[in-house]
């Protein structure tokens, strides 16, 4: 089978590979398709200690061989894989929060991922898809599990004023899972005139406002006004995150759904007055994705319309470079795997 790897900064490399067997607890699935994910991005600018991962972690296929575990699967059952990996001995995952384990190798960066033909998934993790969902919208489950983890943990209530910053694929998702739960109001701020075309395009934002212009942000920061009951960060940006938290009313709350590698300053004296919650997330539980996989199988949630483009194995190095220069307007772009 051929996969995808890092073979050095920003290069990627198709290798072929022994394909995997099912069995010692796995279920071997013949992926139909991968998203690429900003993470994945991550990893191939700043690929030290990387070099050979097999990348990919939001995927979806069929079932090739349920191994011993034909009772419950079938060959051919349309399945995606909640990627988690996590020690399954330290208090956290005793506890059974395996989204918090500090010691899992995640698909995709601590063990090799679905950027494959086949990928043999621990059976635990392994989720049979209801039929109204299809496999290219199943491989945003995972994405779609990230946001609605972070929402429903800084306990989003409905009619709440939310704001998030960056309007990347998370930010999108955000807007839009935020409006399904029940949101009252939600704008997005972003810098790039792309993305803020594209998220207005989409159209789950209330307004759309660039980060860098002050005239939108004077209501929501005075007193006298209303501010954001909830402030949703997808950037990891200083910036973005003390301008949000200038923004939120008092006792409002703050979610950090943007990934830095470097120390963020932020001007803690604004949480303090506020008396703001702030809420870090970065996983999901195993409930909560299930929940995404029924709210986009219920079609209270549209995976589809985030779907920029489908490209095969070949093409993954040059989409790599397009997605890092943000200048694209692609949201969500598929590896197709297997010539589907």
């Amino acid at each position: 089978m051929k996969a995808l790897k890092i073979q050095g900064q920003r290069q990627l490399v198709i290798e072929d590979m022994c394909r995997p067997d099912a069995g010692n607890g796995r279920i071997l699935i013949r992926v139909h398709a991968c998203g690429i994910c900003g993470s994945d991005l991550h990893l191939w600018n700043d690929s030290e200690g990387f070099e050979g991962l097999v990348l990919g972690h939001e995927f979806a296929g069929t079932v090739e061989d349920p191994g011993s575990f034909g009772d419950d699967f079938r060959k051919g059952d349309p399945v995606t894989v909640i990627p988690l990996a996590p020690c399954g001995t330290c208090q956290a995952c005793r506890e059974g929060r395996y989204h918090v384990c500090r010691r899992s190798d995640g698909v995709g960066w601590g063990e090799d991922g679905a950027i494959s033909h086949f990928y043999a998934a621990d059976a635990r993790w392994v989720r049979k898809l209801p039929k109204s969902l299809g496999l290219d919208e199943a491989a945003l489950v995972e994405p779609a599990a990230v946001v609605l983890h972070g929402l429903l943990s800084a306990d989003l209530k409905t009619d709440d004023r939310v704001l998030v910053a960056g309007a990347g694929p998370i930010g999108l998702l955000t807007a839009h899972i935020a409006k399904a739960l029940g949101a009252g109001f939600v704008a997005l701020s972003e810098l790039n005139p792309v993305r803020i075309e594209g998220a207005r395009v989409l159209g789950d934002a209330d307004e759309v406002y660039r980060a860098d212009e002050d005239d939108w942000k004077a209501p929501y920061g005075d007193p006298e006004g209303r501010g954001f009951d909830l402030f949703v960060d997808c950037t990891g940006a200083a910036p973005a995150i003390n301008t949000g938290l200038d923004l939120i009313r008092e006792e409002g709350k703050v979610l950090l759904l943007g990934v830095s590698l470097k120390p963020v300053p932020l001007d803690t004296m604004k949480i303090l007055l506020r008396e703001a919650r702030i809420v870090g997330s970065a996983n999901y539980t195993a409930e909560h994705f299930d929940r995404a996989i029924a709210l986009a199988a219920a079609r209270r949630i549209d995976l589809e319309k985030f779907i920029s483009r489908r490209i095969s194995l070949e093409e993954a190095q040059e989409t790599f470079v397009s997605l890092d220069s943000g200048s694209t307007a692609d949201v969500k772009v598929l590896i197709h795997l297997n010539g589907e």
